[in-house]
């Protein structure tokens, strides 16, 4: 939401948290929820991280509504739905749906 900028916090010397949207909190009250951090295709999926003023990270955790929010917005700017909350449609194995389906390229080094 901040448009790629990592504001930095006041009177410190570092930027906002950077916090990982599924954290193993569900927000639809179901058991089974990911966990970015412990799951490969989603720890480093950039749409899935948001960076977030220290209150809102606290408050990611808990108020299942503000968290839900976010959620969706990453939904809507990116296609982003690992859970299949936000689209029933088809998603790949990275919690995309089309036509945000995901492309992996692979480069060959020289050498």
């Amino acid at each position: 939401m901040a448009g790629g900028e990592r504001p930095k916090r006041k009177h410190k010397g570092y930027g906002w948290n950077i916090h990982h949207l599924y954290f193993g909190v569900s927000q639809t009250g179901t058991s089974k929820t990911l966990h970015a951090v412990k799951d490969g295709k989603h720890f480093t999926q950039s749409a899935g991280v948001v960076a977030v003023h220290p209150i809102a990270d606290a408050l990611c955790e808990e108020d299942s509504d503000f968290t839900a929010m976010l959620r969706e917005e990453s939904f809507k700017r990116f296609g982003y739905d690992p859970e299949g909350i936000f689209s029933s449609a088809p998603h790949d194995d990275y919690g995309f749906v089309a036509p945000y389906a995901t492309r992996i390229l692979y480069t060959q080094q020289n050498g």
